[in-house]
Protein backbone atom coordinates (compact mmCIF):
# COMPACT_ATOMS: atom_id res chain seq x y z
CA UNK A 1 0.00 0.00 0.00
CA UNK A 2 2.81 2.65 1.14
CA UNK A 3 4.59 1.61 -2.40
CA UNK A 4 1.53 2.40 -4.25
CA UNK A 5 0.95 5.67 -2.71
CA UNK A 6 3.88 6.92 -2.62
CA UNK A 7 4.03 5.94 -6.17
CA UNK A 8 0.65 7.86 -6.83
CA UNK A 9 2.09 11.20 -4.97
CA UNK A 10 5.41 11.13 -6.84
CA UNK A 11 3.47 10.94 -10.18
CA UNK A 12 1.13 13.69 -9.16
CA UNK A 13 4.46 15.79 -7.49
CA UNK A 14 2.53 16.29 -4.33
CA UNK A 15 4.52 14.11 -1.71
CA UNK A 16 1.95 14.88 1.20
CA UNK A 17 -0.96 14.28 -0.52
CA UNK A 18 -3.62 12.42 1.94
CA UNK A 19 -4.75 9.30 1.80
CA UNK A 20 -8.45 8.50 2.96
CA UNK A 21 -9.49 4.55 3.25
CA UNK A 22 -12.67 3.82 3.47
CA UNK A 23 -13.06 1.15 6.33
CA UNK A 24 -14.33 -2.10 6.23
CA UNK A 25 -18.23 -1.75 6.09
CA UNK A 26 -19.39 -2.58 9.47
CA UNK A 27 -22.97 -2.55 8.34
CA UNK A 28 -22.44 -5.61 5.78
CA UNK A 29 -24.55 -8.48 6.13
CA UNK A 30 -24.75 -11.94 5.61
CA UNK A 31 -21.64 -13.69 3.64
CA UNK A 32 -20.03 -10.18 3.71
CA UNK A 33 -20.44 -8.97 7.71
CA UNK A 34 -18.04 -7.86 9.45
CA UNK A 35 -17.93 -11.38 11.36
CA UNK A 36 -17.06 -13.17 8.22
CA UNK A 37 -13.80 -14.82 7.75
CA UNK A 38 -13.27 -12.64 4.85
CA UNK A 39 -13.49 -9.68 6.72
CA UNK A 40 -11.87 -10.64 9.95
CA UNK A 41 -9.14 -11.27 7.18
CA UNK A 42 -8.79 -8.08 5.97
CA UNK A 43 -10.04 -5.59 8.91
CA UNK A 44 -6.37 -5.96 10.42
CA UNK A 45 -4.74 -4.86 7.05
CA UNK A 46 -7.09 -1.91 6.73
CA UNK A 47 -6.44 -0.33 10.05
CA UNK A 48 -2.44 -1.32 9.82
CA UNK A 49 -2.72 1.64 7.04
CA UNK A 50 -2.42 4.70 8.77
CA UNK A 51 0.65 3.21 10.64
CA UNK A 52 2.64 2.15 7.25
CA UNK A 53 1.30 5.46 5.41
CA UNK A 54 2.06 8.81 6.21
CA UNK A 55 -0.91 11.22 6.33
CA UNK A 56 -3.37 8.45 5.82
CA UNK A 57 -6.40 7.95 7.62
CA UNK A 58 -9.75 5.40 7.62
CA UNK A 59 -13.06 6.55 7.47
CA UNK A 60 -15.20 4.40 10.00
CA UNK A 61 -18.03 3.00 8.67
CA UNK A 62 -20.42 2.03 11.74
CA UNK A 63 -23.69 2.81 12.16
CA UNK A 64 -23.87 3.40 8.10
CA UNK A 65 -27.04 2.38 6.48
CA UNK A 66 -27.53 0.08 3.80
CA UNK A 67 -29.05 0.05 0.42
CA UNK A 68 -29.04 -3.95 0.39
CA UNK A 69 -29.37 -4.59 3.91
CA UNK A 70 -31.95 -7.37 3.21
CA UNK A 71 -29.99 -9.00 0.50
CA UNK A 72 -27.10 -11.97 1.46
CA UNK A 73 -23.59 -10.09 1.15
CA UNK A 74 -25.34 -6.40 1.41
CA UNK A 75 -22.94 -3.90 1.65
CA UNK A 76 -24.08 -0.98 -1.04
CA UNK A 77 -24.18 2.07 1.25
CA UNK A 78 -27.62 3.79 0.85
CA UNK A 79 -28.15 7.61 -0.26
CA UNK A 80 -27.95 8.55 3.70
CA UNK A 81 -25.49 6.30 3.98
CA UNK A 82 -23.48 8.13 1.74
CA UNK A 83 -24.30 11.63 3.04
CA UNK A 84 -23.21 9.95 6.27
CA UNK A 85 -19.71 8.83 4.36
CA UNK A 86 -19.15 12.10 2.78
CA UNK A 87 -19.46 13.83 5.93
CA UNK A 88 -17.29 11.79 7.79
CA UNK A 89 -14.85 12.04 5.21
CA UNK A 90 -14.94 16.23 5.21
CA UNK A 91 -14.84 15.89 8.93
CA UNK A 92 -11.78 13.88 9.39
CA UNK A 93 -9.81 16.32 6.50
CA UNK A 94 -11.33 19.40 9.00
CA UNK A 95 -9.30 18.18 11.82
CA UNK A 96 -5.96 16.85 10.07
CA UNK A 97 -6.08 20.39 8.09
CA UNK A 98 -5.96 18.62 4.63
CA UNK A 99 -8.38 21.24 3.17
CA UNK A 100 -5.86 23.15 0.85
CA UNK A 101 -7.76 26.59 1.43
CA UNK A 102 -7.34 26.26 5.27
Amino acid sequence: MNTLVTAIRTDLGEPNLPLLLTDYEMTAVGSLAPTSAFAQSIIPQIHMVPSVVSNSAIVPTDGIPLADAGVDGGHHFSLEGHRMWTQRVLDIMKAKGWFPWQ
